[in-house]
């Protein structure tokens, strides 16, 4: 266990041109919040979970100048510029970002994370996962789990990751029908323990929850009195670590969560890569802080 402490990264200010049009806008900085000013008209974002996110991901909402009754086109559209104001900041700016901007378009292409490492990486060992409406050549007799497309579901106590096993009548339903909307399953893999692996500017920690079953599909749903969680310092084999470091370099990110399966033979799978990923259920329900970890790689000098 390691000593927390408070995540505070200053003031900056800085006044970038916004696109092709003749403005100017301003952005200032302080602990967890964003303001931007485009020509007197402010707006401004604070983080969803102040205590434990720097900077993104934002609370999305129209700035105050916006007609609060206007479409969800006009919100996207503005969504669309503060982001594009982001993305030139970031650009600009020579800081260390806890999640970059675009780290969030990556929430939607999970299952492209997921071949890139395996791609980079051939000693990954990553399950089937299959992302579709309707899937025809499913293995009924195998076991699945469906996954979230991206990380901004909430579905539990705040946590943004859903792991959710398929009844044998849904498996079906997907082999034989089909589904309304896109899904992303992944083939069930029995474990002893779940390793929540943090990525911070070129070093790892690792997390591992132990539910004493093999039979739970979702360790994100444990608490204290359900079961375990250790602190590490880098526990991977290196040639994994030199992949996953090679992965986060091609999507060009700082930060970056994986989560292993250790099977019951000690084999380690690869289920899913989080580019924006939480570690607040951890801090939360175990008392776990990965909060110092992350802040001390991310803060120091380049």
């Amino acid at each position: 266990m390691i000593t927390k402490r408070a995540a505070s990264l200053g003031i900056e200010i800085r006044h970038l041109r916004l696109g092709l049009i003749d403005k100017y806008y301003t952005v200032r900085s302080a602990n967890y919040g964003l303001t931007i000013d485009f020509d007197n008209f402010e707006y401004s974002a604070q983080s969803a979970e102040q205590s434990e996110v720097l900077f993104l991901p934002f609370d999305v909402s129209n700035p105050p100048w916006v007609n609060p009754q206007g479409s969800d086109f006009t919100t996207r559209e503005w969504n669309t510029t503060i982001e594009c104001a982001l993305l030139q900041w970031w650009d600009a700016c020579d800081r260390n970002w806890l999640i970059a901007p675009g780290a969030q378009v990556l929430q939607d292409r999970k299952i492209y994370l997921l071949n890139l490492a395996g791609q980079i990486e051939p000693e990954l060992t990553i399950p089937a996962t299959h992302l579709g409406t309707r899937f025809p050549g499913l293995d009924i007799d195998n076991r699945f789990v469906g996954k979230a497309l991206n990380a901004w579901q909430q579905v539990h106590k705040g946590r943004f990751f859903n792991t959710t096993e398929l009844s044998a009548g849904q498996i079906l339903a997907l082999s034989q029908g089909g589904n309304n909307t896109p899904i992303m399953i992944q083939r069930y893999v029995p474990h002893k323990c779940e390793l929540r692996i943090y990525f911070a500017r070129g070093k790892f920690a690792c997390v591992k929850v132990d539910s004493g079953t093999s039979e739970l599909s979702d360790f994100r749903l444990l608490t204290t009195d359900t079961g375990s969680a250790e602190f590490y310092q880098e526990c991977l084999p290196r040639d994994i670590m030199k992949g996953l470091i090679e992965l986060c370099r091609r999507i060009n990110v700082f930060y970056c969560c994986f989560d292993f399966i250790v099977d019951e033979s000690s084999q380690l799978w690869l289920t899913d890569i989080n580019p924006t990923g939480s570690w607040r259920y951890l801090s939360r329900d175990f008392d776990i802080d990965v909060t110092s970890f992350i802040l001390d790689n991310l803060t120091g000098d380049r």
